[in-house]
């Protein structure tokens, strides 16, 4: 392990985040979270990446939450230890080395995406001087380190608490060129879970206002079963083509028709 000065920021009234380098020749960082409140926290971070070359050249490259690039990878592939969450569950501390946080559904607005939530455990049992010591939960991401004669590193963390709105079935759909930036970047050949989209019971959370909405790539995310979301389109398109023959004054409308070739164009 490499021991370099430990980054720390203050980033939320509740909770703080720190990096340090865990081993800087393999571009591992070691993220460990602090909650201060005395209840369970559930808390995002996004985060980018600095570019550093010697002589001072810096580079900012793009922030986003952790866990929203590759989460068919680490759903699909048991090696990740990564589950969806259900029931705001507080993550459990089996050591840095074997933690893993679980994926969530954001919802921003009108809008979701999916990222690792990070629910801590609430501060412990306040001591003679009434101050709540914080909980601690740790793990480790690859990915930085030493890269074409620079250093790659996190930039600019930040820590959005959310609130949790229940338990619900989601029909979450990925985009193919996740998976083939990952395989690009690791030199693997691994795959996202299948069938895509599927069905996933997972805890829904709602995103602050400050939050920004930013996702990497073009994935689908909708309340409800695949099946149900696919019975929807069917109607909502039936629903379109009828209105639309019935302000065109059609004198006559073939239903049976229009039913085979919805269904068609829809598989």
């Amino acid at each position: 392990m490499i021991s370099v000065p430990r980054v720390q920021l203050n980033l939320s009234q509740s909770v703080e985040v720190t990096w340090s380098w865990y081993d800087l020749s393999q571009g591992i960082v070691k993220w460990t979270f602090r909650n201060y409140s005395p209840k369970p926290t559930p808390v995002i971070l996004l985060r980018g990446a600095l570019y550093v070359l010697p002589g001072g050249y810096q580079q900012v490259l793009i922030n986003y939450y952790f866990g929203n690039a590759y989460f068919p990878i680490y759903v699909a592939n048991p090696q990740f230890k990564v589950k969806w969450q259900t029931k705001n569950e507080v993550l459990k501390d089996n050591g840095v080395e074997n933690n893993s946080p679980p994926l969530g559904v954001i919802k921003f607005g009108d809008k979701y995406l999916v990222a690792f939530v990070f629910v801590l455990p609430p501060a412990h049992v306040p001591g003679v001087n009434s101050v709540f010591p914080p909980s601690e939960w740790s793990m480790l991401e690859g990915g930085f380190g030493y890269y074409n004669g620079g250093i790659l590193q996190p930039y600019n963390p930040q820590v959005f608490e959310l609130t949790y709105a229940g338990d619900y079935d989601f029909c979450i759909g990925y985009d193919v060129q996740q998976v083939q930036d990952w395989d690009s970047q690791t030199g693997t050949t691994m795959q996202g879970y299948q069938p895509n989209p599927s069905t996933f019971k997972v805890s829904l959370y709602i995103a602050p206002p400050t939050a920004p909405y930013i996702e990497l790539f073009n994935n689908s995310i909708a309340e409800g079963t695949c099946s149900e979301n696919a019975c929807q389109r069917l109607l909502s398109k039936l629903k379109n083509i009828i209105n639309n023959a019935i302000s065109n004054r059609l004198t006559s409308i073939d239903y049976v028709s229009i039913v085979q070739q919805v269904i068609k164009d829809d598989g």
